[in-house]
């Protein structure tokens, strides 16, 4: 398309103008955003989809502009209509204007600033060719989510359950833990004790600590342990505390004991890998001091499917019991032979059980995870799956991942491009490639994301009543890792995105708690898994 430098008359004042009520209030404090009539209707469209429909930001929309439209007034000339749009657009909407050429390419117009003022608008005549509001939508954060989501829109009509629906869902009205539950320090010390200090909990990937002499140090509570391989491969589990007068022993996260020894930094005590004191520092012992009675406190330990548990109870519940949803389905997956690709590391300010509940609903999916929902679009109907709705029987006929779940179309694992890693794994059904994501949950302390190219382990440990440890792990097949073409951010990313909005969201909820009329929620149908992580809580707080 050819630019010919003039201003060219696109949009005229006068009765072409008219303020749109979905649009109060966005730059223009207290009142409507005065847009042409022509453009309104088409521009609207952009602002709905980004409000309406979930506000998908991988989704790439673009709306075409049509500059011929006129009226009485003097004219406006398309940079001067752009330049008041992009003010708006731009710091809210992250909403490019490109100028469409008639070739079919485009140019991209930058703002000049961050406040979205544009200057470099063409010029261009009216008969041969348009601009393009291209939008990459993408809110800054979820509180800028939540802003967006307060404005009203007309709600859909709930229907009211008669009791016969046939559904996995809650059919009455449960009310949700006590909110002293999650803010009260006594509380928690009590579930600590009840709940972490009783069962088995989930450390890290056996591949992270199987080198001779190799260990790692983890916090439970206020809990200090370290696991440490010896030469002959067993894996043991200690706390990490000197028996000479209580010092830590492992001050480093991770690492190797060089001499076959674990020493104290303080006093010098020295342990073997079994956990036996072999020499102290003193220059002589009392005549009843036994090493013998000062070994190293034992924690127990055991691996399972290549994850490493322990539990801090003397008689701790038979494994299997741990496992819940899940758990019986994870044969198909090679865990033994994976090894750790990468980790991260996210301290939440919230209750432990805030962020397993945020875990087993889906009903914040939709503007909370929008990325999410565009690659799992069951997710966007509020659901996990699809008999979580009450009334399933009503899209039987439906084929599309929408309503019986799996990936979007093309996408073939969790990644920010739908595109698996080079290691996809072969002894999966069609069924678990189909579905995309397998869930395997061992309470309190892990969930495992099985795709059909990676493994993801998120441990969830408490640090405080109001604090709380997420740390995962992404596994893969060892070649995988080698392969030139694996684009690991590709995966982790993704991943990171999701739980940094979890973890926001959380926080939100936490905080909420400490209202002090609000003694306790309410549970929807859909939240049926979060009734039953409630119920396991209270069961194991009885006395």
């Amino acid at each position: 398309m050819k630019d010919t430098g003039q201003p060219v008359p696109v949009y005229r004042r006068g009765s072409g103008y008219r303020t749109h009520p979905g649009l109060a209030g966005h730059g223009v404090p207290g009142r409507g955003l005065f847009l042409p009539s022509a453009l309104a209707a088409p521009l609207f469209s952009l602002f709905a989809f980004s409000q309406v429909r979930d506000r998908h930001p991988s989704v790439r929309r673009a709306m075409v502009v049509s500059p011929g439209h006129r009226t009485r007034g003097p004219p406006i000339r398309a940079d001067d209509h752009f330049d008041r749009l992009a003010r708006v657009c731009l710091r809210t909407f992250a909403v490019t204007p490109v100028f469409a050429q008639k070739d079919g390419g485009e140019r991209t117009l930058r703002p000049k600033t961050n406040s979205g003022d544009i200057s470099t608008l063409p010029r261009h005549r009216a008969k041969t060719g348009c601009i393009r509001v291209k939008a990459d939508i993408s809110l800054p954060s979820i509180a800028a989510r939540l802003k967006m989501s307060a404005r009203p829109i007309t709600p859909i009509p709930n229907r009211m359950l008669t009791g016969s629906e046939d559904f996995d869902g809650l059919t009455q009205v449960q009310e949700s833990l006590p909110a002293t539950w999650y803010v009260d320090s006594h509380w928690y010390q009590r579930e600590l004790e009840k709940i972490f200090c009783r069962n088995w909990l989930y450390l890290c990937h056996a591949s992270t600590v199987s080198a001779p002499r190799s260990f790692r140090r983890f916090t439970i509570g206020d809990q200090g342990i370290f696991l440490v391989r010896d030469d002959d491969g067993e894996l043991r589990g200690f706390y990490n505390t000197c028996r000479h007068r209580g010092s830590v022993l492992c001050v480093e996260p991770q690492g190797t004991f060089s001499n076959r020894l674990v020493l104290c930094p303080y006093h010098q005590w020295a342990y073997s890998l079994d956990g036996r004191l072999v020499k102290t520092s003193s220059h002589a012992e009392a005549m009843d001091f036994d090493k013998a009675d000062y070994a190293l406190l034992p924690v127990m330990v055991r691996e399972w499917r290549g994850g490493v548990f322990a539990s801090l109870s003397d008689t701790p519940p038979d494994m299997s019991e741990g496992f819940g949803r899940g758990s019986d389905r994870t044969e198909n997956w090679p865990m033994e032979e994976l090894v750790v690709g990468h980790t991260w590391n996210r301290v939440l300010q919230c209750n432990w059980k805030v962020f397993w509940e945020n875990f087993n609903e889906c009903l914040h999916c939709p503007n909370i995870h929008p990325e999410l929902c565009d690659l799992v679009p069951i997710f966007g109907r509020r659901i996990s799956y699809f008999r979580d709705h009450a009334y399933w029987q009503e899209f039987e006929d439906r084929t599309d991942p929408r309503y019986v779940g799996g990936l979007r179309p093309g996408a073939r694992t969790w990644s920010k491009s739908g595109n698996p890693s080079p290691g996809r794994f072969n002894g999966l059904s069609e069924e678990e490639i189909q579905r995309g994501q397998s869930y395997f949950v061992s309470l309190p302390s892990v969930f495992v994301a099985a795709h059909a190219d990676y493994v993801r382990t998120v441990r969830i440990l408490p640090l405080g009543p109001e604090k709380t440890e997420i740390s995962v792990e992404w596994l893969f097949l060892p070649e995988a890792l080698e392969q030139d073409n694996f684009d690991m951010a590709d995966i982790t990313d993704f991943a990171k995105m999701v739980m940094e909005q979890d973890a926001e969201v959380s926080e939100i909820n936490q905080q909420g708690l400490h209202s002090r009329p609000f003694e306790q929620g309410v549970l929807m149908p859909e939240e049926h898994h979060v009734k039953a992580f409630q119920d396991w809580v209270r069961e194991q707080m009885k006395e």
